[in-house]
C-alpha cells in the first residue's frame, strides 16, 4: 500500500530504485577484481568477494547514483558525437597474462573503461575517465572536496585510471571531473606510472590469497570506515576480534539507514 505522507509518484520512483538496490545486492560477485576498487579497503574487498550482505542505503544516496550514471552517459554520448573517440565506445578489458615482465598474475582483473579519445593535432591515444562531482560546502567532514579546492585527482580515481591505463596499454590520458551543480569541468591530465600499478597489482593478489584460504583478512584500522558498506559486518568481525566494539572506527554515516 501507497504512503499517503509522500506524493504517488515519487513513491513509484523510489520504489524502482530500492527494488533496483535490492537486485544488486542479490548478484553473486563475478570473481574479478576491478579497476574502480583499486583504492577501496583490502578488508572490504574481502567482504565483496566472499559474498558478504551489504548495508542498506538511504534513498536519497540511491537517487544520487543515478544522477551520477546520468551524467556519466551524457558525456559519454558528448564525446562520441564530437568526433574524437578512438573506437566506437568503452568496453570490458581482462587482465594480461603479465605485468610488464615483472609477475605472472594468477588473479582475475576485469574492468569497463569510460573512452579513449584520439587528440585533434598529434594523433596520439588519451584514455579518459569520467568522474562527475557534487560542490560541497568545507566543513571538513566530508570526503568530497569543495570544487574551488580540487586542485588534483582524489587518489582512488588515480588509481583507477592507473590500472585501466595497464589494461588497455593506453599511457596517457585524463580523470574528467563534471561539476554536477555548474557542469563546469576540471581535466586533470594522467601519465602510466609502473609503481602505482605495481602496488595495486600486489594488493589484489594479497587479498586473493585470504579469499582462496577463506581467511577473513586483518582490520585495517587507517582506512576510512564511515562510508563503508560493509560496516556492520566488518563492526561485528572486529568484536570477535577483538573483543572492542570499535565504537572509534565505526562512526554512523549518512547514507547508512536501518530499513
Amino acid at each position: 500500500m501507497l504512503n499517503t505522507d509522500t506524493h504517488w509518484l515519487e513513491q513509484a520512483l523510489d520504489a524502482y530504485l530500492k527494488n533496483k538496490a535490492l537486485q544488486n545486492a542479490a548478484r553473486k560477485h563475478d570473481g574479478y577484481f576491478h579497476p574502480s576498487q583499486a583504492g577501496k579497503c583490502p578488508r572490504y574487498l574481502w567482504y565483496e568477494f566472499k559474498g558478504y550482505q551489504k548495508d542498506p542505503v538511504s534513498i536519497f544516496s540511491q537517487r544520487a547514483f543515478e544522477e551520477g550514471n546520468a551524467l556519466h552517459n551524457l558525456f559519454e554520448r558528448i564525446f562520441k558525437d564530437a568526433g574524437i573517440v578512438y573506437g566506437n565506445e568503452g568496453g570490458v578489458i581482462e587482465s594480461p597474462e603479465n605485468l610488464f615482465n615483472k609477475f605472472k598474475l594468477d588473479i582475475p582483473i576485469r574492468g569497463t573503461f569510460d573512452s579513449i579519445v584520439i587528440h585533434p593535432y598529434d594523433k596520439s591515444l588519451y584514455l579518459v575517465e569520467f568522474k562527475s562531482h557534487k560542490d560541497v560546502k568545507d566543513n571538513g567532514n566530508s570526503y568530497s572536496k569543495p570544487w574551488n579546492k580540487l586542485d588534483s585527482p582524489y587518489m582512488d580515481h588515480i588509481y583507477q585510471w592507473q590500472l585501466y591505463s595497464f589494461l588497455t596499454g593506453v599511457m596517457k590520458g585524463v580523470i574528467f571531473y563534471i561539476n554536477k551543480n555548474t557542469l563546469q569541468y576540471k581535466i586533470f591530465e594522467q601519465e602510466q606510472d609502473k609503481d602505482i600499478i605495481y602496488d595495486i597489482i600486489e594488493k589484489f593478489e594479497d587479498i586473493y590469497k585470504y579469499v582462496k584460504e577463506n581467511k577473513l583478512y586483518p582490520f585495517q584500522p587507517n582506512e576510512n570506515h564511515v562510508w563503508c558498506l560493509y560496516k556492520n559486518q566488518c563492526q561485528f568481525d572486529y568484536l570477535k576480534e577483538t573483543g572492542d566494539d570499535g565504537k572509534q572506527f565505526f562512526k554512523r554515516s549518512i547514507h547508512i539507514t536501518n530499513g
